[in-house]
């Protein structure tokens, strides 16, 4: 019976998506990936024993905030025209 629920609950979700126009690649990347970038941010916390300062000014992930704040600029950039 679970799956049952489950698959109804999916259908539903689905059918919401479709009304508000949502891309369902976009759901499935951040519901697989999701959980990973979870896991991984956590275990990276662990190594820094929970200082986020040597996280966030190490070079990569300062390469990689820079590179999101400008794909939101550029979506929001190009959702406004």
């Amino acid at each position: 019976m679970f799956s049952v629920w489950l698959v109804i609950i999916f259908g539903i979700l689905g059918y919401i998506m479709k009304k508000i126009d949502l891309s369902f690649i976009t759901f499935l990347i951040g519901f697989i990936l999701g959980p990973m970038i979870e896991l991984k941010l956590r275990q990276s916390l662990l190594l820094m024993k929970g200082d986020w300062s040597q996280l966030v000014n190490h070079p990569v992930a300062i390469l990689f905030v820079i590179g999101a704040g400008v794909a939101a600029w550029r979506l929001t950039k190009v959702s406004q025209q």
